[in-house]
Parts: structure tokens; sequence; C-alpha cells
């Protein structure tokens, strides 16, 4: 059974874009994230809230309430393009990048993403922080609630600062954004470790989602969160201040909504569905609190 959450979500509307390619890390330092100098692996002090769960750019949603569930057996989606699946032996890695288009060492790593998203192994998904705003240009994708959430990446993982670009892979790796070598590796290295959970999705009618999901060999999990994201597969914006003024940059795999819809105790059987609107993509997470580890994935293109 999935226990609901009615708190405000991260629901982002958002326009334009960034294009990419391979650098150093870019980095803030000060207590409040003003002040501090560029470099190649510089960071920002943590401070503020460690969650991801509210907007504050665009209009924010909520659940609409918990729809029936179900402890049954798990029925078959189909495989066809309304579906997605992720099981032991088809497991796509999910991996965030955090980045901002107020960084002149992020569009190597965007770019990066860009290849990353184009890959049926991985879940690629572009998170847009606000720290670097102060500098000269207010991303146009940009959330704080993005900047929460890499600081409880940081703060789950006994670190003191944050940096751009920074790559979580599978929600508990951490590596520079523009080191492709080393996140090759540790994409292999997920690949190769099976997941805790399968997890199918599937639209249904247009305007629902059926998200269903069971512990592998029926051992339990414990609690996890379940996780509804959405993103823009690809925009362009074209910087006018800040350090990569006079750039038309090209972003891909946006995110622009995150929703936690609530909690599965990763024992019982799953069965449950959840309202969609539009055609953008969806990804499902199931993830550890933490953040933590991510037990399961799956994505709607």
């Amino acid at each position: 059974m999935l226990l609901w959450r009615r708190e405000a979500a991260i629901g982002l509307i958002m326009s334009g874009l960034l294009a990419c390619a391979v650098g150093a890390a870019h980095a803030q330092s000060g207590p409040d994230g003003q002040g501090g100098g560029q470099g190649g692996a510089g960071s920002q002090s943590l401070g503020g809230t460690a969650s991801a769960t509210a907007s504050d750019r665009g209009p924010a949603g909520t659940p609409q309430g918990a729809p029936a569930g179900s402890d049954g057996a798990m029925s078959q989606l189909g495989d066809g393009a309304g579906s997605g699946l992720s099981q032991p032996g088809d497991k796509p890695v999910v991996v965030e990048l955090f980045t901002s288009q107020g960084c002149s060492y992020c569009p190597p790593a965007d770019s990066f993403l860009t290849m990353l998203s184009e890959r049926d192994d991985v879940i690629a998904l572009a998170l847009h922080v606000d720290y670097w705003d102060y500098i000269g240009w207010e991303d146009t994708f940009g959330s704080h609630a993005f900047t929460r959430r890499q600081k409880s990446y940081a703060r789950e993982a006994g670190r003191r600062a944050v940096y751009t670009p920074q790559m979580i892979i599978g929600g508990v790796d951490e590596v520079m954004g523009n080191h492709p070598m080393d996140v090759a590796d540790l994409i292999r290295a997920h690949r190769n470790t099976p997941y805790m959970a399968s997890l199918r999705i599937a639209r249904q009618d247009g305007t629902t989602l059926r998200l269903q999901a069971r512990p592998v060999d029926g051992k339990p999990l414990g609690p996890v969160e379940v996780v509804l994201v959405r993103y823009v597969p690809q925009q362009s914006v074209k910087v006018k201040r800040g350090e990569n003024a006079g750039k038309t940059l090209t972003y891909s795999n946006i995110v622009t909504e995150w929703k936690v819809v609530g909690e599965w105790d990763g024992t019982s059987t799953l069965d449950e569905t959840l309202p969609l609107e539009g055609e953008a993509p969806v990804v499902v997470l199931m993830q550890k609190a933490g953040p933590g580890q991510i037990v399961a994935a799956a994505r709607l293109r």
C-alpha cells in the first residue's frame, strides 16, 4: 500500500535551455552562498532545509487524493510505447546532474548529459540550482528546491559543501559531471547491481498513470519514497548576462516537476494509479529516504 502525501510538490513550468561540452567544476563558498571564487572544484556551504518538496518558481502541484490500491498479484501492463519497465535484468541507471546556466564550467557536463539522455539504460535528469543566480543571470529553469535536494545529498554523505556540475548516480555515488570516464565507470557498476524492486508504469486513458511494484524475490525493502518526475526533453536559451553571456546553450531532460507522491512499505505488492496530465515524459523513482539509494526506476518518454 502507498501512504499518500498531500504536501506541496515541485511543479515548475519552465521554458528556454542551454548547450553542453566537458570542463571543470564550478562552485561557490561562503555561509550564504554569496561570495567566494571560481575554480576547478569550489564549494558552497550548506544551509537551509534538506528537502526538495516545494517549488519556488512556477505553480506547485499536490497529489489529487489517494487512489485505491491493491495487494494482489502484479498484472501485466504490456511492453509497448505506453509502458515502462524496471526489473533486475533491465535496469535504467538514474543520473542526476546539478547544473546552472550561470556556471561557466557547466556546459561540458550539460553536453555529456545530452549524450546520456539518448541511452536506454540511463535515466538522465537535469536539475537546475539557483545559487549562481546572484552573479548576473537568473537560471530560467532554476529552483531552490533542487538546491535543497543537492544539499540534502551532501548532508547524507557527510559533506559540508555543494558544487556544479555535480552528478549523483543511483542516489548514492557522487562525481564531477565533467568527468565522463568516472561517470561511465559508476554507471557500469550500477548496471551490474540489480535493483531491489521490480517496477512497471503505464499511461491509461490519457489522464492517469498506473504503477505496479514488488520486492525482488519477495525480500522486504523497508519504506521507500515514491517520486513522480516530469521533464522537457530539450530546449535552448540565449544567456544574456553572467559567465555564459552571449552564448545560446541547449539543455536536455530538464526537470520541470518533482513530486513525492507517497511512501511504499517495500513489502507488499503495490498497484496504484496516479493522475497524470499532458504528454511530457514521465519517470517514477523509488528511493530510500535521505535521499538515499534508488531501488527501482522506470520511464515513459
